[in-house]
């Protein structure tokens, strides 16, 4: 695809933000071109900054030159270190190999000795003028999480091209400005790109795209314009609104597939689902459901609404109801939706074994979750170094950081939240509840541990709750 389709397709992909495309386009050029050592991309969460990063990389670019990071998932250097050669390379653990990555990489020496002779092994033999080596891409999601794996990573990773002497492009994306990210131990200032938060004409057109296709458009839109109206002043999350958008919709149109009103009597509509908007937002950013259980329950409403008071959630036709918006199942505590991962979270991570998370939380093609093989020889090895016996279970929940945690977290969740201070706090209430247990010291503010404090029953229960089969995921529990 040429460069001025793939720039045209993202157009129309993402509304509101060709001027940024633009700018991105211009500052990474092609890879024959000199690239800039760092291009700095910033702005409110939820503003598209990395999903125009990545579908300008998968759409125009060889999958051999770039490569993506989630700083959150990969929150060691080591994992860092092994991503980027195994993206580089074409690597992908499988069964055979036992999960475990080709590279082997825990300092900035070795990954660059193994970028030049394994990933850009031509570099040497340009500088004899008979091969141009192509630039190499290396994309930073959540870059801020680097400061927190060593003081000195940043930095070398912004003079990557000239540590190594190699044609490498760094790109980190951030919520935060340059003035608050910038390295204490200094770094070349990067070129910056901003994205600014959407508007309402652009979260118009963004929303628009996802109208049902037994809707007409202009009914839809209209009422996105009253939701953005409503919920604007409190959020301007364009995920947040989405989701409100996919709850309160099928509501707002209920009297229209009952052939109770028209499309046209837009008054009467939305007096009719005031209670419905009241409701939701005092519910902004803690989502009790997903949206995708939430159009399950419609369904099941549509289908066979005779069966209602049976169904794990209660009704909302009544005003009692729609005031309380009990949309949480009737488990014997109550938890928000995204308490509940978090939970499941911390238990993977205090039985699971840290050198298997990539076995059952990659997101490649081939994972342990999906591979019976690899489920049944993961389970015998476990068997032949226990002697037959099955110990995890018996010796208790171990110690485990919070990041890596968090990267179980963003693996197992269908819609993630990228609230940092939502989830903290969310965290600090499973630790108030005694669910979490703190495992390090007070005063010890980095590398923060805790300890999950619920039985494997209870966990059951949470991971039924959110149709999450935690036994899928743990290792030495069958």
């Amino acid at each position: 695809m040429q460069l001025d389709d793939s720039i045209t397709a993202l157009n129309g992909r993402f509304p509101g933000r060709s001027t940024e495309i633009q700018q991105l386009v211009e500052f990474v050029g092609t890879p024959d071109d000199p690239s800039p050592p760092c291009l700095f991309v910033c702005g409110h969460k939820a503003t598209g900054k990395t999903a125009v990063v990545r579908a300008l990389f998968q759409e125009h670019y060889p999958a051999q030159l770039s490569a993506y990071v989630s700083c959150i998932e990969c929150y060691t250097p080591r994992l860092v270190f092994e991503h980027i050669l195994s993206q580089f390379t074409g690597s992908v653990p499988t069964v055979e190999t036992g999960f475990r990555s080709e590279f082997k990489c825990d300092n900035m020496q070795d990954f660059v000795y193994k970028l030049r002779t394994r990933v850009c092994p031509s570099t040497s033999s340009s500088r004899l003028g008979s091969v141009i080596p192509q630039t190499r891409y290396i994309v930073f999601d959540n870059a801020e999480k680097l400061r927190d794996m060593s003081p000195t990573l940043l930095s070398a990773f912004i003079r990557l091209g000239e540590l190594g002497q190699l044609p490498v492009s760094i790109i980190l994306i951030s919520c935060l400005v340059w003035d608050k990210f910038r390295p204490r131990n200094g770094a070349p200032e990067p070129l910056l790109l901003r994205f600014p938060i959407y508007n309402k004409q652009d979260v118009l057109d963004i929303l628009a795209l996802e109208c049902p296709p037994d809707e007409e458009l202009w009914f839809f839109t209209g009422f996105v314009s009253v939701a953005y109206d409503v919920f604007h002043r409190n959020c301007k999350d364009i995920n947040e609104l989405r989701y409100l958008v996919t709850l309160l919709f099928p509501k707002f149109r209920e009297p229209v597939v009952e052939g109770l009103l028209e499309r046209t009597d837009s008054a009467k509509l939305f007096r009719i689902s005031q209670p419905y908007f009241t409701a939701a937002t005092d519910k902004l950013y803690l989502r009790e459901i997903s949206s995708l259980q939430w159009r399950k329950h419609l369904h099941a409403d549509e289908n066979d609404a005779s069966d209602q008071e049976s169904t794990d959630l209660p009704s909302l036709r009544t005003s009692s109801q729609v005031s309380s918006l009990h949309l949480v199942s009737k488990l014997d505590f109550e938890l928000p939706y995204y308490s509940k991962f978090l939970l499941l979270a911390s238990f993977l991570a205090s039985y699971n074994p840290p050198r298997l998370d990539i076995r059952y939380f990659s997101k490649g093609k081939e994972n342990g979750l999906t591979s019976k093989r690899s489920k049944n020889a993961a389970q015998k090895q476990m068997l032949e170094s226990t002697g037959g016996k099955r110990r995890q279970q018996l010796l208790g929940p171990k110690a485990f950081p919070m990041e890596r945690m968090l990267a179980i977290f963003y693996s197992i969740i269908d819609d993630p939240i990228e609230n940092t201070i939502e989830i903290q706090s969310q965290i600090a209430s499973l630790v108030t509840l005694r669910l979490l247990v703190r495992a390090s010291y007070a005063n010890q503010l980095d590398s923060i541990k805790y300890k999950c404090n619920i039985s494997y029953d209870l966990v059951r229960q949470v991971g039924r709750s959110v149709q999450f089969d935690v036994e899928r995921y743990l290792y030495d529990f069958m």
